[in-house]
């Protein structure tokens, strides 16, 4: 059960922060309050805050505190939870086009 909250928060990360596109808007916006250019928004870094890898590791960390369940195979769960995030980001990303292929099958059949 734990290793699936693991992986449940890496994807809750990987959906916020790296499918959402909310870290971009929010760097443009600090951008924009800032008066510096928004081209520079990419070079904006608010690590952990905008790295799904780093917030996987620390929710995750702090998650097995709460729960009191620290240990080295749970430490390194987490650890691998948040190294897959860019293979869960692509993992979501087929299975949505997997989704849509079959819908659009479905609705040529149905027209």
């Amino acid at each position: 059960m734990i290793i699936l909250n693991l992986f449940l928060i890496s994807v809750i990360w990987v959906l916020v922060l790296d499918i959402s596109g909310i870290v971009v808007s929010l760097k443009r916006f600090i951008c924009k309050m800032l008066h510096i250019s928004p081209n520079n928004a990419e070079n904006l870094n608010f690590k952990p805050f905008d790295c799904s890898f780093c917030m996987t590791w620390w929710s995750g960390l702090i998650f097995l505190i709460i729960i009191h369940k620290i240990s080295f195979l749970t430490i390194t769960l987490t650890l691998l939870c948040s190294f897959f995030t860019t293979s869960t980001k692509n993992i979501l990303y087929l299975v949505k086009d997997i989704i849509d292929w079959g819908i659009n099958k479905i609705s040529k059949l149905l027209s």
